[in-house]
C-alpha cells in the first residue's frame, strides 16, 4: 500500500482511564501513491458479535415465532471505541486525521480490531491494509480515607468558654491514574485545604475543624455535615460523615405559656410546669421575672374609679425559684397567683439557666367577680297526669369572669325521687349558660309544692318553688250513697261521723283551699347574685287566685271540655250537700265538683295505704312515683271498690241515676 504513518498503528494503548470520560487518540495518514484512495475502517470484534448474536436471534424467532421476546444478551452490542470519519477518499499526496475515540460507564478491559480497507482508482473491491488493536483499562476513582467519619463532642464546663476543635483526615490515591479532586464542607465545619492532584500511591492529609460555638444560642443540639470530594471531569462524588455534638445546660417544658384565665377576687390559684432536664450534664436554673412589670389594680372610692400599680412579684409565686436537676431528672414547678381584687396581668417571667439559654413564658391572669342569673323563681307544671312526666327548663347563665360549679337537688328526701334534674352537676365558663331540665311525675292525685335547691360556687343555696298538679282519668257516677259502710269501706265504728267528718274535709278542700300549695299570680324576681354584692332573691307573698269562682269561667278547676257547661247544669244532675253544724255555703259548689273530689279523696287514701303496705314488705321507703312504677292502677281500681265506698258500683252505688263522660279531673 502506498498509505503512510509516523507511528505504528497495528496497537493503539490508552492505557489506564476512568470511566464516565471521554478519551481520544488521533492518527495522521498519508497517501504518497498517485491515484486516488477510498478508506473505510470497521470495527471487526464489534461486527463480529453483532453477526453472532443476529444468527442467535433468528433462530429463536424461526422456533418462538416472530413475536418471540429477545433476550438482553442477544441485543445489538454497542461499542466501547469509535473512530471518525469512518470513510474517507485521499487524494494523492495528500494526508488525513483520525481520531479514536473511548467511553464506558463501567469498569473493565476492552480489546476492539479496527480494519482499514482501501480501495485505489477504478479497483471493484475494497482491500484490507491496515489492522489496528485498540486496548484500554477503564477504572473508577479510588481514594482511600484513613476514617470514614468524624466525630467531635463539646460539653459545657463552668468557667470555660467553647474553643475549634480540630481531627485530621489522610486521602490516598488508590486508582492506577492520576486523580485531581475538588474538597468541600459546610459550617460548622472548615478545611485545610479545598484542591489536590494525586498520582497513583501519593496521599495527603486534611485537617477538619469544627467550631461548637457557630450557633451562640447555647441549645445543645447534633449537627451532622459531609466532606464531600468531587472528581474533575467525573461525576463521582465521594463523602465522609462529619458529626458534631453540642452539650450545654438545657431544659424542657411542657407548657409555653403561663395562663391562669380569671380567678375570683382575694382567692389563689396554682398551675403546675413539668421542668425536664434534657442533656447529659447538670442543670442550675432560677425563675426571674422580666423589670418594670406591674400588674394594674383598679379601686373604686367614693364612686371614682383609680389605678394602683403592682410589682408582679406581689402577685406571683414560683416554688422552687431556684432548683438542680441532674441528667434525665425532672420537677413540677409550681406557679401561683393571688387575685388581688380586680386585677389583670400581662408579662413575661424568665427560667435562666446557668450556662444555657433564657426560657421565656409569658404569664398572665385575671381576678374578677363570680355572677350567677336564673332565668326563672317558680316553676309551674300545671297539670300532670300521674303516671306521666312533665319538664320544665331552668337557664343558669354565667354573667361574670369566672367559671364555676353549680348542683341542684331536692330539699326534702321526699323530692328524691319525685324530680328528674339533667343534668344535676356541671360547670359553666364565663360568658356561657347551661339549660337544665327539670322532671316531675306527681304520682298522687294532689297538688304538690316541692322545692330544689340550686347551689353555685360557695353561695349560699338559691331555693326554687315547684307547683304541680296532679290529675287522674276518672268517671263520676251520682247516685245515692250507701250510708251503713264508711267513706273507706269501714264497717265498723260511727259510720255517720265517718261520713261528716269526710263530708268536712272535701267541703274544707273546695272552699278553703291550701293556698301555700298553688301557684302565685305575679312570680318574684329570678334569683342573681355575683361576690361583690350580697345574693338577690326574695320571693313576693302574693295570694294565689282561689280555684273555684262564680263570676270567673278560668278559674271553676273544670276540665277545657267542659267549657260549655256551667255550674247550673252541674247541680241538676243531683242535689245540694249539706253539712249539719258547718259554717261552709255548699250551694255555691256544683254536685259533680264535690264527687270528683270525694273521689280523689279516695284514690289517694287507697294509693297511701297500698305504699304503706310495700313499704313494710319491702322493708324500703316508696313514694307516689316508685308505687305507679311497680303497681298496676287497673287492678288497683278493681281492688278499690271493695276497700272503698266511692270507687264501686256495687257496694256503692244503689238505684239509677246518670254518669257523666270519663275524662282528667283536677286533683284539688
Amino acid at each position: 500500500t502506498t498509505m503512510y504513518c509516523r507511528h505504528d498503528v497495528s496497537s493503539i494503548d490508552f492505557g489506564v482511564q476512568l470511566t464516565n470520560t471521554f478519551f481520544e487518540r488521533q492518527i495522521v495518514l498519508e497517501n504518497k501513491g498517485r491515484r486516488p484512495q477510498q478508506l473505510k475502517w470497521t470495527n471487526r470484534t464489534v461486527a463480529e458479535e453483532n453477526d453472532i448474536r443476529a444468527k442467535k436471534t433468528k433462530k429463536l424467532k424461526d422456533k418462538q415465532g416472530v413475536t418471540a421476546k429477545i433476550p438482553k444478551n442477544l441485543s445489538p452490542v454497542e461499542p466501547t471505541y469509535t473512530v471518525s470519519p469512518e470513510e474517507i477518499t485521499l487524494r494523492p499526496r495528500t494526508a488525513t486525521t483520525f481520531t479514536f475515540r473511548g467511553h464506558s460507564t463501567t469498569p473493565k478491559n476492552v480489546n476492539e480490531v479496527f480494519i482499514l480497507e482501501s480501495k485505489v482508482g477504478k479497483d471493484k473491491y475494497m482491500k484490507q491494509i491496515i489492522e489496528a488493536e485498540v486496548r484500554c483499562q477503564i477504572v473508577n476513582p479510588l481514594l482511600e480515607f484513613s476514617r470514614d467519619s468524624i466525630s467531635y463532642l463539646y460539653s459545657w464546663k463552668k468557667g470555660e468558654e467553647p474553643t475549634i476543635q480540630r481531627c485530621d483526615v489522610n486521602l490516598k490515591n488508590a486508582s492506577a491514574t492520576s486523580l485531581t479532586f475538588l474538597l468541600k464542607s459546610e459550617i460548622p465545619f472548615n478545611l485545610s485545604s479545598w484542591e489536590h492532584t494525586l498520582a497513583p500511591g501519593q496521599d495527603v492529609d486534611i485537617t477538619v475543624d469544627f467550631d461548637p460555638g457557630y450557633r451562640d444560642d447555647r441549645v445543645s443540639h447534633v449537627v451532622e455535615k459531609h466532606l464531600t470530594i468531587n472528581y474533575r471531569g467525573h461525576p463521582q462524588r465521594d463523602s465522609i460523615l462529619l458529626r458534631g455534638e453540642v452539650i450545654f445546660p438545657n431544659l424542657k417544658f411542657d407548657m409555653d405559656t403561663i395562663h391562669f384565665g380569671c380567678v375570683l377576687n382575694d382567692t389563689v390559684k396554682s398551675l403546675k410546669l413539668k421542668a425536664s432536664n434534657s442533656c447529659k450534664i447538670d442543670v442550675n436554673y432560677e425563675w426571674v421575672f422580666l423589670e418594670n412589670q406591674q400588674v394594674a389594680k383598679k379601686k373604686t372610692r367614693g364612686g371614682v374609679s383609680s389605678t394602683q400599680q403592682l410589682p408582679a412579684s406581689q402577685i406571683f409565686d414560683i416554688l422552687p425559684v431556684r432548683s438542680m436537676l441532674q441528667p434525665l431528672e425532672h420537677e413540677d414547678v409550681e406557679f401561683s397567683m393571688f387575685g388581688n381584687s380586680n386585677s389583670k396581668f400581662n408579662g413575661h417571667v424568665v427560667c435562666v439557666v446557668e450556662g444555657g439559654p433564657e426560657y421565656k413564658f409569658p404569664i398572665s391572669g385575671e381576678a374578677s367577680t363570680v355572677a350567677f342569673s336564673l332565668n326563672k323563681s317558680v316553676l309551674d307544671f300545671g297539670k300532670v297526669l300521674i303516671s306521666e312526666k312533665g319538664d320544665e327548663e331552668l337557664i343558669l347563665t354565667n354573667s361574670g369572669k369566672v367559671g364555676f360549679n353549680f348542683e341542684i337537688s331536692a330539699c326534702q328526701s321526699s323530692g328524691t325521687e319525685l324530680f328528674e334534674i339533667i343534668p344535676n352537676v356541671g360547670k359553666v365558663s364565663a360568658g356561657q349558660n347551661t339549660k337544665v331540665v327539670i322532671r316531675i311525675r306527681p304520682g298522687l292525685p294532689a297538688l304538690l309544692c316541692e322545692f330544689i335547691q340550686v347551689s353555685v360556687g360557695h353561695f349560699d343555696p338559691v331555693k326554687i318553688a315547684c307547683y304541680c298538679q296532679g290529675i287522674m282519668p276518672s268517671a263520676v257516677v251520682l247516685l245515692p250513697r250507701q250510708k251503713k259502710i264508711g267513706p273507706f269501706g269501714e264497717v265498723e265504728g260511727d259510720i255517720h261521723g265517718l261520713w261528716e267528718a269526710f263530708m268536712g274535709k272535701v267541703l274544707t278542700n273546695l272552699t278553703v283551699p291550701n293556698l301555700s300549695l298553688l301557684p302565685p299570680v305575679m312570680a318574684p324576681d329570678p334569683a342573681m347574685g355575683t361576690t361583690a354584692l350580697p345574693p338577690q332573691f326574695s320571693p313576693l307573698a302574693l295570694p294565689p287566685v282561689p280555684p273555684f269562682q262564680d263570676d270567673d269561667d278560668d278559674g271553676n278547676g273544670k276540665d277545657e271540655n267542659d267549657k260549655g257547661k256551667s255550674y247550673e247544669d252541674d247541680r241538676s244532675v243531683g242535689d245540694e250537700v249539706s253539712l249539719a253544724g258547718s259554717s261552709i255555703n255548699t250551694r255555691a259548689l256544683p254536685q259533680l265538683t264535690i264527687e270528683v273530689e270525694m273521689q280523689r279523696l279516695a284514690l289517694c287514701h287507697h294509693l297511701s295505704r297500698l305504699i304503706a303496705e310495700k313499704s313494710n314488705i319491702g322493708g324500703n321507703t316508696l313514694n307516689g312515683n316508685s308505687l305507679v312504677d311497680s303497681i298496676d292502677l287497673n287492678a288497683s281500681r278493681d281492688s278499690l271498690g271493695t276497700k272503698t265506698n266511692l270507687l264501686s258500683s256495687s257496694s256503692v252505688l244503689e238505684g239509677a241515676g246518670s254518669i257523666s263522660s270519663a275524662q282528667p279531673q283536677l286533683a284539688g
